[in-house]
């Protein structure tokens, strides 16, 4: 847990459910991206969440903000239910809930210069123009860059150059909340150690609190406050971030975490790798009980008829798993 116990988010059995198209009258179908997850997540910390690609991480983090509509169970930020809020109920919230996107190319305007970019969410916020452009060399400053910098268009910038001008436009507005949606995946190896640094002293610089997902597992390591890992839609392991690389308790992340490369030889040789049997199940066909147990070394048949819950195993390590003591031991 955050040594800050003031909750921002309270998220309880959050479903997030992306209808498919039908072909010729078949029966409607659902992909369960986000499966009735049950988490908080505390005032100035960094919760991570990790798991493989289509995991549902980005979409539990994009459904916390409502950037999508919530399918079932409830949103809380600050005390206050925002699960059904209306757009127009949403604007008093949507500053203080932002995002980096991962992807620094697509998630600039080509045709508009970065004065433009930060301009905008300026303007929305009432913002007198006089006042603006000193915002906004104030906040090129805060990411690395000069006021110079104004006048350029995102293609004369590096993949760090512009992922820096997104994280300038999420702070722009003054908010609480970041979600990094994967802000280092498209960056070289070089960059990725700034970008984050960059990120934490802004975060203890201005209070901030962030959800960051992420594949990279050495990195979250850094980062994190707390880690939440997902399979299938479904949380099925969550702790603080020492405790989860140095004692993790579901075969998930056992296997997970048992895939990193390790740099020393001597140690790499010694890791013993975890290889899971059988294929990832589809989102639309998530299997009874247990999703995980098709592929879990340690099912039993009773694995496959009822859904463990995410239950506290040892004070705050929690766990979805029904053998979870016997594994841990």
């Amino acid at each position: 847990m955050s040594a800050n116990t003031e909750k921002m988010f309270e998220l309880k059995e959050l479903k997030k459910y992306f209808p498919v198209k039908r072909f010729l009258g078949g029966k409607k179908q659902y992909v369960k991206a986000v499966d009735g997850i049950t988490m908080d997540i505390y005032k100035g910390e960094t919760f991570g969440l990790v798991g493989e690609s289509g995991c549902g991480k980005s979409t539990l983090g994009r459904t916390m903000i409502r950037m999508y509509d919530v399918t079932g169970g409830s949103v809380t930020y600050k005390g206050t239910d925002i699960t059904n809020a209306a757009p127009k109920d949403m604007a008093q919230f949507q500053n203080k809930l932002q995002i980096i996107f991962q992807d620094p190319y697509s998630s600039l305007n080509p045709f508009w210069n970065v004065e433009e970019i930060l301009n905008e969410p300026l303007k929305q916020i009432g913002m007198e123009k006089g006042e603006r452009r000193d915002r906004i060399k104030y906040l090129l400053n805060k990411v690395g860059m000069k006021a110079d910098d104004m006048e350029k268009f995102p293609y004369e910038f590096s993949g760090g150059q512009r992922q820096r001008i997104g994280i300038a436009r999420a702070l722009s507005v003054n908010p609480e909340f970041i979600m990094c949606d994967e802000p280092i995946a498209a960056l070289d190896c070089s960059i990725q150690a700034q970008v984050v640094n960059m990120l934490e002293d802004l975060q203890h610089e201005m209070g901030l609190t962030y959800l960051f997902v992420s594949h990279d597992l050495s990195m979250m390591r850094y980062i994190s406050t707390r880690i939440g890992v997902m399979y299938l839609g479904n949380l099925v392991e969550l702790t603080d971030s020492d405790t989860l690389y140095e004692h993790p308790i579901h075969p998930y992340t056992q296997a997970l975490l048992s895939a990193r490369p390790v740099a020393d030889p001597k140690r790499a040789r010694a890791n013993r790798r975890i290889k899971l049997t059988g294929e990832l199940p589809s989102p639309l066909k998530v299997p009874s009980g247990c999703p995980f147990a098709p592929r879990c070394p340690y099912a039993v048949s009773a694995c496959s008829e009822a859904r463990p819950s995410l239950r506290e195993i040892e004070t705050g390590h929690f766990v979805a798993c029904s053998r979870a003591e016997e594994i841990g031991n």
